[in-house]
């Protein structure tokens, strides 16, 4: 393979790490040619297999019920942002 696709694979791969900062939850990534590993709800990377490799490694995941601020909320703080942004030259956006 060469460079690009081995990068589209990593990229791939740190995708589902955030994933599992931003929802809190544990990540089990299975891939059939890509970078399969484990995540934990911090980001760290527990387990990792290589590329292009067929393998069968052991790991741990915790089940947790709880929700992170980004699960209950979503998108609002982004659209509060925008709503600033738009509202701030409507207002004139002077000091007195």
């Amino acid at each position: 393979m060469d460079l690009r696709s081995d990068w589209v694979l990593k990229q791939h791969f740190a995708a589902n790490v955030v994933r599992a900062v931003e929802n809190g939850r544990d990540v089990i990534i299975a891939n059939n040619s890509g970078i399969s590993g484990i995540v934990d709800k911090w980001g760290r990377i527990r387990m990792v297999s290589e590329p292009h490799i067929v393998a069968c490694r052991p790991g741990s995941v915790m089940i947790r019920s709880s929700r992170t601020l980004y699960n209950r909320t979503g998108d609002l703080f982004v659209f509060l942002c925008l709503l600033a942004v738009v509202a701030l030259p409507l207002t004139g956006g002077r000091r007195t």
